[in-house]
């Protein structure tokens, strides 16, 4: 196995765009109608980023990295009481995913739920506000390498 972010990330978008009652998801991975967008338009959605790089490690013939992934999920309309409940099961039905699938089809070593908080967003930043959650999930791929020496 290759390492890949890009490919990660698609494959959590692809997972993501699975989950009832989100309406678009989209990603740092795609270029097409995925892509992330200037402003959100067909709500609610989803947004999948590369987040932090927690460890890259480099031994003989091996190397991994390990980095959290964030998948935010946009609501809006309503009072914060109705917002909290619409995008509540949606969390639920993204944890899921990622419990089924602890390797993103062997795109990765491992997958795992870090966290899911509850939060508020401005998109873009600066922009309208919208109520949400934040899913961390970290992320850890091994493949083979060819450590040189330098000069």
């Amino acid at each position: 196995m290759a390492l890949s972010t890009s490919t990660v990330i698609a494959q959590i978008r692809d997972l993501v765009a699975t989950v009832s009652g989100i309406n678009r998801v989209y990603a740092a991975s795609e270029t097409d109608e995925n892509a992330i967008p200037p402003a959100l338009n067909e709500l609610p959605c989803a947004m999948v980023f590369y987040d932090t790089l927690i460890a890259y490690l480099l031994s003989a013939g091996q190397h991994r990295h390990t980095y959290q992934v964030r998948v935010d999920i946009f609501v809006s309309g309503g009072d914060i009481g109705a917002r909290v409940v619409a995008a509540l099961p949606m969390v639920d039905r993204t944890l899921e995913l990622f419990a089924l699938n602890v390797t993103l089809g062997n795109r990765c070593n491992s997958c795992r739920v870090m966290s899911a908080v509850f939060t508020g967003f401005e998109y873009p930043p600066g922009g309208p506000s919208y109520t949400g959650y934040r899913i961390i999930v970290e992320i850890s791929e091994q493949a083979s390498a060819a450590p040189a020496t330098g000069s």
